[in-house]
């Protein structure tokens, strides 16, 4: 009856009305001007729906969108299917806005297709944080290269570093060398003197003919004795160059002998005494 009628005219009048409201809808002929817009889509776009009107949808396409596939998206229509995907969109004012398509097409009379439509979903927000994320990530993989060159500098330069160093020691270790030749150079001489002056005293004793056994015999044994303190010498050095060194407790009077017997022939040749 009316009533029923009227009812049912009026929740048909609310739905059509909310969904003018609240989503962002479309549809065109077959050159692709704009038949219908929703107050949705007017909203997001930033037109009226008198300034809309008529108007090519590819007033609403954003340069961004690769041209392909708007190529595939008429192709697929055109051929009576539904396309869907992404879209970037803009605005009147030049901004713009993401959605969500599904494009299909409208039949008329002996199916035929005279006309499209176009449901679109709001992603803006979603596209957004993709690009964040997006952002972030090349972020984190740029502080990533310059984390690995920054170790790879360093590591170079740790390198370079060890590399001086070594150098460095080998030069110290050439110049130490040179003090402790220059050093056993200097220890010796005066044991060499000594030695010296046993074998004058040996040739004297024997050109007097007052070479007996026993001077004979001291004056082997300090020779002898002075020339095992010069190799001793040498492994004392060596001692010292040494990485691992052996130490042990050292008796000083022990010292002051081997002194004596290297120096003390001299002493003598000075009258000079060496008391310990």
């Amino acid at each position: 009856d009316a009533k029923n009628t009227s009812v049912k005219y009026a929740k048909m009048s609310d739905l059509l009305t909310k969904f003018d409201d609240n989503v962002i809808a479309s549809t065109t002929n077959l050159g692709g001007r704009i038949m219908y817009a929703s107050k949705a889509l007017c909203d997001i776009a930033g037109y009226t729906k008198e300034e809309i009107s008529n108007l090519p949808h590819n007033i609403l396409r954003h340069s961004d969108n690769p041209k392909e596939m708007f190529r595939e998206l008429w192709s697929v229509i055109q051929s009576g299917q539904v396309w869907q995907g992404e879209i970037k969109n803009i605005k009147k004012d030049g901004s713009f806005y993401w959605t969500e398509a599904t494009i299909s097409p409208i039949y008329g009379d002996e199916n035929a297709i005279i006309g499209y439509s176009s449901i679109q979903h709001d992603i803006t927000k979603d596209k957004q944080v993709q690009e964040l994320n997006k952002s972030i990530q090349e972020q984190s993989d740029e502080l990533k290269k310059l984390n690995a060159n920054l170790h790879s500098k360093i590591a170079k330069a740790v390198e370079i570093s060890q590399e001086k160093n070594r150098i460095l020691a080998q030069q110290n270790k050439l110049a130490s060398m040179g003090e402790m030749i220059e050093n056993i150079a200097h220890q010796w001489r005066q044991p060499l003197n000594t030695l010296g002056l046993i074998f004058q005293k040996i040739n004297l004793s024997y050109e007097r003919d007052k070479l007996d056994p026993i001077t004979m015999k001291e004056s082997t044994t300090k020779a002898m004795l002075i020339i095992n303190q010069m190799s001793t010498t040498i492994d004392t050095f060596k001692n010292f160059f040494s990485v691992d060194k052996n130490w042990s407790l050292t008796n000083v009077r022990d010292i002051l002998a081997q002194v004596e017997s290297i120096i003390g022939p001299s002493l003598k040749t000075k009258e000079i005494n060496f008391n310990y």
